[in-house]
């Protein structure tokens, strides 16, 4: 009865150890061995909910990590096809270049004409058709 009432009383633990040293010896002695008990499993319980805590915060930060290196993965992907997309563009504004002064120096089409063709404004093919003129010359030095 004693034991239950320890354990469940809402009593400072000082006033516990004060009101079992008070008791004569052997009912003291009986006393401090239960109440070193309770202490003990108290303290059982408080590690046993650490370790759950700590196990549930282990999985929750690996599933975090394991989120962010999806995300990391899927924007690289992205990255990925960006970079080709930007290569593929590239490739077609290059094309498109030489077709425009092959229009010009070959063909002898009128800037306007390829302007309309190929929906570049006719600064653009200006500036175009001298670059790569200057560098065939520079090629050709």
């Amino acid at each position: 009865m004693l034991a239950y009432f320890l354990k469940n009383s809402e009593l400072a633990k000082e006033k516990v150890k004060h009101f079992i040293e008070i008791l004569p010896k052997t009912l003291n002695e009986t006393i401090m061995s239960t109440y070193d008990m309770l202490i003990e499993e108290g303290v059982e319980k408080g590690l046993k909910i650490n370790q759950e805590l700590l196990a549930k915060e282990r999985m929750r930060a690996e599933e975090e990590r394991m989120r962010a290196d999806e995300e990391h993965m899927r924007a690289e992907e992205a990255l990925r096809i960006i970079e080709e997309e930007h290569q593929k563009a590239e490739e077609e504004r290059l094309r498109l270049d030489n077709v425009i002064v092959y229009l010009h120096n070959v063909a002898q089409m009128p800037i306007s004409e390829i302007a309309s063709m190929t929906e570049r404004e006719i600064a653009y093919i200006e500036a175009l058709v001298i670059k790569k003129n200057e560098e065939e010359e520079t090629n050709k030095g």
